[in-house]
């Protein structure tokens, strides 16, 4: 069986754990059994980070959900943001438009 990568690792444990809140890289890296220098060693190693697959993570998921017409205020609790304002200064970011228009354009496209 293939040994998966210390990202895809962290992805996954991210996932599991985005909704309660974003855990810190010394949390992620205890619960998959290594030591913070030796996670951010590993991605490093991949030519990531933990901040790096945080956001990508996050990205993505809000663009499913906004694709299922999610509200900006659920999105945010689900992706483990503090607030909405926080996701929509993310989004922008990420993206270079707000959570607004990528709602509107995610509305849009799933229409018949």
């Amino acid at each position: 069986m293939a040994q998966s990568s210390t990202s895809d690792r962290v992805r996954a444990a991210l996932l599991e754990r985005l909704s309660s809140g974003s855990p810190t890289a010394a949390r992620l890296a205890e619960d998959l059994g290594m030591s913070e220098r030796s996670l951010r060693r590993a991605l490093a190693d991949e030519g990531t980070s933990y901040r790096a697959l945080l956001a990508e993570l996050r990205r993505d998921a809000a663009m499913e959900l906004f694709q299922s017409n999610t509200s900006v205020t659920e999105a945010a609790f689900l992706l483990g943001f503090s607030e909405t304002s926080a996701l929509s200064r993310a989004f922008r970011r990420w993206t270079g438009t707000s959570t607004r228009t990528a709602r509107i354009r995610a509305a849009g496209s799933s229409s018949p």
